[in-house]
């Protein structure tokens, strides 16, 4: 919620912002309240296919409106629940990051235990 809510919202541009298992409230007239940098920004919305406390279906229709909104968003889903997928999605994550942001290509193993 607060992660979509500050790219619509956005006051300066970031390298990019990770969504996980949210959910977006549209207030009204929100389309006309996006600022500049909402354009600017990468988004990654990620959500589970069993997730039993955010119903999927209508996050997807969250994210088709931002997209038809002109919002550079990006959906991926992964089998999993209301949580965090260690195993596919923080790899996803960061590999989607390390794409977008200005940081070494590579680093030690050590620093990147999941």
């Amino acid at each position: 919620l607060m992660s979509c809510d500050f790219l619509m919202n956005a006051p300066f541009r970031l390298g990019g912002i990770v969504a996980i298992s949210g959910y977006v409230y549209f207030f009204s007239g929100w389309q006309r309240r996006l600022s500049a940098n909402s354009f600017q920004i990468p988004c990654l919305m990620t959500h589970g296919t069993k997730d039993d406390a955010l119903e999927i279906e209508e996050t997807r229709a969250h994210f088709k409106k931002m997209k038809s909104a002109g919002l550079r968003v990006q959906w991926q889903e992964f089998e999993k629940d209301h949580d965090i997928d260690m195993q596919e999605e923080v790899p996803f994550i960061r590999e989607w990051l390390l794409a977008r942001l200005p940081l070494p290509k590579s680093l030690p193993d050590t620093q990147l235990q999941y």
